[in-house]
């Protein structure tokens, strides 16, 4: 796992269990709330607002290939 930010998104060379690459399309960002958050949204309607970070994750191996807390990543992928 890999800890992104905007920096080094662009030279990331991490790969999951399964061996697919960072750019591949089976790497997809998923936002990450707390479970607060979640019950939050369900008691109330609307969701708890920005995510507490994004990760990377293989749709075929679940593998989590990076994490990013960074405040530009959390708005730009928060509905991912």
């Amino acid at each position: 796992m890999v800890t992104i930010t905007k920096e080094n998104l662009s030279t990331i060379e991490a790969t999951c269990s399964c061996g697919h690459a960072f750019d591949s399309v089976w790497i997809s960002p998923r936002a990450y709330h707390k479970p607060v958050k979640f019950w939050y949204g369900i008691f109330w309607g609307h969701s708890g607002g920005k995510p507490d970070k994004i990760e990377w994750v293989c749709r075929r191996c679940h593998d989590v290939v990076g994490v990013s807390t960074d405040p530009e990543h959390l708005l730009h992928y928060r509905h991912a």
